[in-house]
């Protein structure tokens, strides 16, 4: 798929590697499945991908669990696991076009070791029982901040390391590293929590995002376009990126399907899931851990599935009929009142998630144009932003009517969303 304006493959993609008969590496290239792994710095870029999620997922089993356990409140822990996507609603936009501006390497370093020092700095907090709710917010807010330029610079950095015709197998391997992390995370996060405590299990984390510094700094130099980064430029930047989204249905229609996530599928599953586990399945921390790695099995499930079959047909009717599954998933998850009976139900939760979420990204960078690819993965980063007002009605909804009529009503939200959005905009439909 090739979009208009759209440039031939960069002579700087980097050269495939190790993929002789006989490694591993190439053995992976054949089944096609992990075939961008035949570029060694997309395999680097893959593991720093790795360690950040890592890290953030570990960061959310310890705020929930922590938020939960000083306020003993629904909504504040909806709050708490939703508010670091809040900063970017705003800082998104102006973090891709700060990246088309700067060096995504160097980003890609910097910030990771940005993100190990809070970590620490909050974990030495919890051991010194230092830790209210407001520092709890305080952390999360922080933490938000640098996602707000680390997940444009990885999507943006992609298409100058692997060729064109690879993407949507390199961003399905990309997001399949966000699930594997998601499976694992969890799980070492609730063990961690119930024999060490919350302060080891952040220090854990920061641990996380400075392997993923080094990774990048192991990258080496990689020549990007660059556009003057001064007050100006940014908001020439930012006019050029929303003029062409809106004159773009395509675009305009897969941003919106990019919102489906954070704003009623992930604040009513995973952010409820400390809620599920005390009010509804009395479980305790390790089930909590089981629990979210159950979302992180299915995770895996369908980043594998869609890195094998990324040059399917009709990828814009499979995106529909995914979220209309969540949707329909969604409402079974609040009908079931068994721990052992839930966890199924959540591994279906993570493949519905990864394939909206891998779709809607591979599709926009497949078809923006390259001199907008920053901008326009800053604009997707910001409809996370929009979780924070996820977490709010779910926090509202689960405190009056329980966390399971709350996930019901968002599987009914998703639907009449999804219908709109099919109906609104046909280009999406319309893919080949």
């Amino acid at each position: 798929m090739q979009a208009a304006g759209a440039q031939a493959d960069s002579p700087q993609v980097d050269q495939p590697r190790g993929t002789s008969a006989s490694g591993v590496v190439g053995f992976l290239y054949r089944i096609r499945t992990f075939e961008s792994f035949q570029y060694s710095k997309f395999r680097m870029l893959w593991v720093a991908s790795c360690g950040t999620s890592g890290g953030y997922f570990l960061q959310q089993v310890v705020v929930g669990w922590l938020m939960y356990d000083l306020t003993k409140s629904p909504f504040w822990t909806a709050i708490a696991l939703g508010l670091d996507s809040m900063p970017q609603l705003v800082a998104g936009p102006i973090g891709g076009v700060l990246v088309d501006a700067w060096d995504r390497r160097k980003l890609l370093i910097l910030l990771p070791m940005y993100q190990a020092t809070v970590s620490i700095g909050f974990g030495v907090l919890v051991l010194l029982d230092l830790v209210g709710p407001w520092h709890v917010i305080g952390f999360v807010v922080l933490m938000g901040l640098s996602w707000a330029l680390i997940e444009p610079s990885r999507m943006a950095l992609t298409p100058l390391i692997v060729p064109r015709k690879n993407l949507i197998n390199a961003y399905s391997l990309t997001q399949l590293a966000f699930s594997v992390t998601r499976l694992i995370g969890p799980a070492i996060g609730g063990v961690l929590l119930a024999v060490f405590g919350a302060g080891p299990t952040l220090l854990l984390e920061g641990g996380f995002q400075l392997s993923a510094s080094l990774m990048a700094f192991l990258m080496g130099p990689q020549a990007q376009p660059k556009t003057p980064a001064n007050l100006k430029g940014v908001w020439v930047g930012l006019k050029r990126v929303a003029v062409y989204a809106r004159a773009t249905p395509l675009i305009s229609g897969l941003l919106l399907c990019g919102i489906v996530s954070p704003l009623l599928v992930v604040p009513f599953t995973s952010s409820l899931m400390p809620v599920y586990q005390v009010e509804e399945f009395e479980v305790g921390q390790k089930e909590l851990g089981w629990l979210l790695a159950a979302i992180g099995a299915g995770s895996i499930i369908g980043g594998v599935l869609m890195a094998s079959f990324a040059s399917a047909k009709r990828q814009g009717r499979l995106l529909f009929f995914v979220i209309f599954f969540s949707a329909l998933t969604m409402a079974a998850v609040s009908h079931i009142p068994y721990y052992w009976a839930a966890l199924p139900i959540f591994v279906i939760v993570g493949v519905c998630f990864t394939l909206t979420q891998t779709l809607s990204s591979a599709l926009i960078q497949s078809n923006v144009r390259d001199d907008l690819r920053g901008g326009v993965s800053g604009v997707l980063m910001a409809t996370w932003g929009f979780m924070i007002f996820g977490s709010i009605l779910a926090g509202l909804l689960a405190r009056s009517l329980g966390a399971p009529n709350a996930t019901l009503i968002a599987s009914a939200l998703l639907v009449a969303f999804i219908v709109f959005i099919a109906v609104r905009f046909r280009a999406v439909r319309q893919l080949p």
